[in-house]
């Protein structure tokens, strides 16, 4: 489990580095992971 969210939160980082977070596309990691 900590491995996946720290990938989660590389990917995060990336994206809030490339442009403005979406809340859609981090609900979808999230039931990714819970899912």
């Amino acid at each position: 489990m900590e491995h996946v969210a720290t990938k989660v939160e590389n990917n995060t980082t990336t994206t809030v580095a490339n442009g403005p977070i979406s809340t859609r596309n981090v609900n979808r990691l999230l039931v990714c992971i819970s899912g």
